[in-house]
């Protein structure tokens, strides 16, 4: 019985001084678009302390510490990397970032310090924005599944094509490639 009461007092302590910390969390958005990295929190408490960072050298690019008073975005680390695109919410503590660029991408963290301290993580992809635009002419009648396959050699599935006819005749454009789909 001892040593069960330690285990759960052992297992307490961990959380208590090491926080509780979560899986990374992809997200991935296109270029030029906003993106909020959520921090779960629904209201801020009176001594909390927010920190976001960047990358694996953990550049420091925004906090809220309310026992100070302190809201602050340091759009002018890393060369000016996110010079006025950082956005905090003052209510949540969650991270908008605006206009974003491919050199966004990477890893985020935000560290919440309270009663106990809670750990986010988020992977960023920032697609740029495809200069190819792809139009493909085909043909088709009565076809229930549309598989094509172009020079990249990348299979497309179309299941839930919803055809107005039975018949389909005319040109098909995919606007929304990446460079991931254009290998450029």
């Amino acid at each position: 019985m001892f040593c069960l009461y330690v285990f759960c007092c052992l297992c307490f302590w961990h959380l208590v001084v090491f926080g509780v910390e979560y899986e990374v969390k992809p997200v991935s958005v296109t270029e030029g678009e906003s993106v909020t990295l959520q921090t779960h929190v629904t209201e801020i408490q009176t001594d909390d302390l927010i920190t976001w960072t960047f990358g694996h050298s953990t550049t420091l690019i925004a906090q809220i510490n309310k026992v100070e008073g302190i809201v602050s975005t340091y759009d002018d680390v890393l060369d000016g990397r996110f010079r006025n695109r950082l956005k905090l919410d003052h209510q949540t503590g969650s991270l908008n970032i605006t206009d974003t660029r491919t050199t966004d991408s990477g890893n985020y963290t935000v560290n919440i310090k309270g009663t106990n301290l809670i750990t986010y993580r988020f992977n960023l992809t920032v697609y740029g924005k495809s200069q190819l635009q792809l139009c493909l002419f085909c043909l088709c009648y009565l076809l229930e599944k549309l598989i094509l396959i172009w020079a990249s050699y990348q299979w497309l599935n179309f299941h839930d094509l919803e055809l107005i006819s039975k018949t389909f005749d005319g040109p098909l454009s995919l606007p929304q490639l990446t460079r991931m789909h254009s290998n450029t």
